[in-house]
């Protein structure tokens, strides 16, 4: 819509009137030059027209509804894009349209504000009492100014308003700007992003082709606006020929000058400097990428809060700010043009490259829960760190990050990450890295988890030829692990057994009682499992007292997973009490992976007692678990599971359909002789498999077979 004062020169032209005036105001700009708005340029007084529908933001509106009826001054205060414009449009359609008086700023100088006001109200000056006919018309009731776009003149703002609202009782104001006035009694609406729920109706209504577009280009189009209005906005008309992102950079471009200009006091220069973060950060991480000492940066942060470029993140232990996508976006742009992005991006990756390696040794201590919330917070940032060691081969930054998260990864079953390892190895100059071991180490476990046998075997037998070398001296406790596991899935028992022994010895002299935890469990199910009750108590009982030396919650909730399937057979109940206590620490520190073992035997101890509808609802639980987190052996063992399941019931197509998908696949998961003895029968007897169809086909029809029996089930 036209402003102000392209409307007065519309109205000039088209009366003939001299634009001498206009055009004196255009050249000189000072404020000797101007002439008197009241006489020759009213203000709009009306508020823009609607071109498109609203899309409703419930919250929001209920905010400034609340804020409006219990002040007469109120600020709605958001970032460039945020939708203050339109939610502004949105609440003023229900008024009287004599009530309203629109004034668009956007237009207006600090010397012109008080004019603008003026012509918009109708009166001959701030000043009460006066004589109006339409003040005179509205009588007692209320009337409400809207100023838009205040930002770059908020002092004449201030202090207009001020002035209004106190020598007129009828007359409230209603401002939008990127920060706050700054007048007295100025009660402010502070407006964020909008819900994803929200972000997707936006992007429904604005896209024309919204239905062609496929669940992952939706998802990278959401995640590209971050929540900011505008930004959606302008992707859905844009999304056929232009990158989200590139579009989301560039928005804001235009319009980011007087939020720029308004930034003192080195504001602009941290806010570039900032660039390079993903997701939220803290205090310390912006300190070092800004260069400053922690208490003037987080003076800074705070007046970028004000100038609504920055939104504080809730967390329970720390303040954490992060940038929407969009405003990130233009921060690394403006730092591109100077020159500067390749340094910032540099810092950024020195930082959480250290700040990993110190956090994912938490994992391992008594300090596992608060370890768990860092590297919760920071996993875009550690993400964006290693692309970047990648893109520029810091072969040593890239193999802290890959050693310091691999864990992380595993425990929380983050499958865009299990590869980092194994990738690392491959990138020029890892042989001569010192982190090198730590690496093999790490890619020991993850390839094993992702079923890669071979790889795990050969990376942790890399891992120990080095450490024999003596060039390490900290025992490689993640490559014997790993080298267990693998050695015992390809039936190298000796080997297995070496390996074991040697990680106990070790574990012992160094007191890890978190590795020796984690390896007498592990004994105590092999025992189990060979039938060797004795030994098995013996070894379940030692994991839980070197769990209870180790204070840490996730190597616990593994020992009474131990625990529970050496007293399987022995005492039914008593196992199922250990499996619920393992399931509840696994639960607490957010351990997706023993959660996914611990609910695999609960099942199959379910099938046992006879409590099919429990067992089926924990399996149909698993299938979504496993196939979310990519795990395809561990998804394996809860299909063969299902058709343990369905052979108890008498349901042979159910058992036809499971071992279809399991396809001779092998499970990782520690099966009971008599459950593999029972799998190899099925298997002996079934049928020949149906007509091809997809995977996805077939875990649709298994899941709804599970389902089928816990129909009605609270």
């Amino acid at each position: 819509e036209p402003g102000t004062s392209m409307r007065g020169l519309e109205t000039a032209i088209a009366v003939g009137d001299p634009i001498t005036s206009w055009l004196r105001f255009e050249t000189a700009g000072g404020a000797a030059e101007l002439f008197d708005l009241r006489d020759e340029l009213a203000p709009v007084a009306d508020p823009p027209s609607n071109l498109t529908s609203f899309v409703d933001r419930p919250m929001v509106i209920a905010a400034l509804d609340d804020a409006i009826d219990t002040n007469r001054l109120v600020s709605v205060v958001g970032g460039p894009g945020s939708g203050k414009t339109r939610l502004l449009m949105a609440w003023a359609a229900g008024l009287d349209p004599e009530e309203l008086a629109w004034v668009d700023l956007s237009v207006e100088t600090p010397e012109t504000v008080e004019l603008a006001t003026l012509a918009a109200l109708g009166v001959a000056d701030l000043a009460g009492g006066d004589q109006s006919p339409v003040v005179q018309r509205l009588g007692g009731r209320r009337r409400f100014l809207l100023f838009d776009n205040a930002e770059h003149v908020a002092p004449s703002v201030a202090s207009v308003t001020a002035r209004l609202v106190d020598a007129h009782p009828n007359v409230s104001v209603v401002i939008t700007s990127r920060m706050p006035v700054g007048a007295p009694g100025e009660r402010v609406v502070r407006l964020g992003p909008m819900t994803p729920a929200e972000s997707l109706r936006l992007l429904r209504e604005r896209c024309p082709t919204f239905d062609a577009l496929s669940p992952g280009e939706t998802d990278t189009l959401l995640a590209s606006a971050d929540g900011l209005p505008l930004a959606i906005e302008f992707a859905a008309r844009r999304v056929s020929d232009e990158e989200p992102l590139a579009v989301a950079a560039r928005i804001l471009d235009e319009g980011s000058g007087i939020s720029f200009e308004r930034l003192i006091n080195g504001d602009r220069d941290l806010f570039v400097s900032l660039a390079p973060m993903r997701g939220s950060f803290d205090v310390e991480a912006a300190a070092h990428l800004a260069e400053r000492s922690q208490n003037e940066t987080r003076a800074g942060l705070n007046r970028l809060i004000d100038a609504s470029l920055l939104h504080v993140v809730p967390d329970p232990v720390r303040m954490r700010f992060r940038f929407l996508e969009p405003i990130r976006q233009l921060a690394a742009a403006t730092a591109e043009g100077a020159g500067e992005l390749g340094s910032l991006q540099s810092r950024h990756l020195e930082f959480y490259a250290a700040s990993t390696i110190e956090r994912g040794a938490g994992l391992l201590t008594a300090d596992e829960e608060r370890a768990i919330g860092l590297l919760e917070e920071d996993a875009p940032q550690v993400r964006a760190a290693w692309r970047h060691a990648g893109a520029v081969n810091d072969v040593d930054r890239a193999a802290m990050l890959a050693s310091g998260w691999w864990w992380m990864t595993l425990r929380s079953l983050s499958h865009r990450d299990y590869s980092r390892p194994a990738e690392t190895m491959d990138l020029p100059g890892f042989e001569d890295s010192p982190w090198r071991r730590d690496v093999l180490a790490a890619a020991s476990m993850s390839e094993w988890a992702r079923g890669r046998i071979l790889q795990s075997i050969e990376a942790g037998e890399a891992a120990l030829a080095i450490g024999r070398s003596g060039e390490v001296e900290t025992p490689p406790f993640e490559a014997r692990l790993g080298l267990t596991a693998s050695y015992g899935f390809r039936e190298r028992i000796q080997d297995a057994h070496e390996q074991m022994i040697a990680l106990i010895r070790e574990a012992q002299e160094h007191e890890s009682w978190y590795h020796l935890s984690g390896a007498q469990g592990q004994v105590a199910i092999a025992f189990a499992l060979a039938g060797l009750d004795a030994e098995s108590h013996g070894q379940a009982d030692a994991a839980l007292e070197s769990a209870e030396r180790s204070e840490n919650t996730s190597t616990l909730s593994f020992a009474h997973h131990a625990k529970a399937i050496v007293l399987v057979d022995e005492d039914p109940h008593a196992a199922l009490s250990e499996l619920y206590e393992s399931i509840r620490l696994a639960t607490r520190v957010h351990n997706r992976w023993h959660l996914g073992w611990t609910t695999a035997t609960l099942a199959g101890l379910y099938r046992r007692l006879r409590r099919y509808e429990e067992a089926a609802i924990k399996l149909d639980g698993l299938i979504e678990h496993w196939l979310a987190a990519e795990m395809e052996p561990q998804f394996v063992s809860a299909v063969l599971e299902s058709a343990l399941l369905f052979a108890a019931i008498g349901d042979n197509d159910g058992v036809q359909l499971a071992l279809t998908i399991a396809n001779e696949g092998r499970t990782h998961h520690p099966m009971l002789p008599r459950d593999r003895s029972a799998i190899e029968d099925l298997r002996a007897v079934s049928r020949t498999p149906p007509p091809l169809r997809s995977e996805s086909e077939f875990v649709g029809e298994l899941r709804a077979t599970l389902g089928s029996l816990t129909a009605g089930s609270t």
